[in-house]
């Protein structure tokens, strides 16, 4: 976990003053696990969430998309018809994981915020 959030300070420090770029949120109550490494594309962000993963992705920078709604997924949209919660699909609709992982090196690392900050100026 120590090294996980090693590198998300890295990401936060890289990515921080980027506009169109929000970092993972990091409540004073709790501590974050960093399983996962989600940045959000703002509205003032110039390219969209599948522009920026096809860039990365023809980078050989492996990405995906952040977590889909649950309301949307098939069982549960089955079971309790369409809902609507614009405020959520749009978060999940701006959200991109980039790797994080403890053998994430510091020049793997480098590629992927070289990348994402390329993309985005």
């Amino acid at each position: 976990m120590a090294r996980r959030q090693e590198i998300a300070r890295r990401y936060d420090a890289a990515f921080e003053a980027l506009p169109g770029l929000a970092t993972p949120a990091r409540p004073a109550y709790a501590t974050h696990a960093y399983q996962s490494y989600a940045i959000r594309l703002t509205p003032e962000c110039r390219v969209e969430r599948d522009e920026m993963m096809r860039q990365l992705i023809g980078a050989g920078i492996s990405c995906r998309r952040g977590i889909p709604p649950i309301h949307l997924e098939p069982l549960y949209a089955g079971r309790l018809g369409r809902v609507s919660l614009p405020i959520t699909e749009d978060v999940a609709a701006r959200s991109v994981f980039l790797p994080i992982f403890a053998g994430l090196s510091a020049e793997e690392q480098t590629r992927v915020i070289d990348g994402v900050v390329r993309i985005v100026s």
